[in-house]
């Protein structure tokens, strides 16, 4: 895992970097697995969506990135609670140099979510090698959030109407009649 000689002499950060590494691959490896047998469920149940009349492939890839993002989310959530709870000791005493333990401190209050966590969705690519210390709050840039364009038009039930979802997806050239519920229920609003 880590050379102790090593870690003796630069002050224990060598024992602290393999720890790091060991505990990310291994909450990884968990989240992998458990994210595999969630793409096996979906391909069984996206094969309902013919019954719909949807296409099954797009549902899948839809789906399919959503399971993805929140397994990355997850990832990012666990390895930092347990980096944050995570102690080495340094022992100082001469008989104990040459070993290290490594445990959990049970009794840490849980971590407040940090700015990062809350600015994860508006950042595409995530860096999962990157360490405690190269993580800070002003490397992680914060999107305003844009406000749509209200249209001021009123549109008949046939004509093709622009129109943006709440979540920021905007639909382009679709009928009035089949966005008009979304439109009175508030889901989304008309845009040029």
């Amino acid at each position: 895992m880590a050379n102790l000689r090593k870690a003796q002499a630069n002050g224990g950060h060598e024992a602290i970097r393999g720890m790091e590494k060991v505990v990310v691959l291994a909450i990884i490896d968990e989240a992998w697995t458990k994210h595999l047998r969630a793409m096996d469920d979906l391909k069984q149940v996206v094969q309902n969506a013919v019954y719909e009349q949807k296409d099954p492939l797009l549902v899948y890839k839809f789906e399919s990135f959503e399971l993805f993002k929140q397994m990355i989310g997850k990832v990012n959530e666990e390895t930092v609670s347990f980096l944050f709870k995570a102690d080495v000791p340094m022992n100082q005493e001469a008989g104990h140099t040459d070993e290290v333990e490594y445990f959990v401190e049970d009794e840490l209050p849980a971590p407040a979510p940090a700015p990062k966590l809350k600015a994860q969705k508006e950042v595409s690519s995530v860096s999962l090698g990157a360490g405690p210390e190269d993580m800070g709050p002003a490397d992680v840039p914060v999107a305003e959030k844009q406000v749509p364009v209200r249209s001021q038009k009123v549109a008949n039930r046939n004509e093709k109407v622009n129109v943006q979802y709440m979540d920021g997806r905007i639909v382009r050239d679709v009928k009035y009649k089949s966005v008009e519920d979304d439109l009175l229920n508030e889901r989304c609003v008309l845009v040029d």
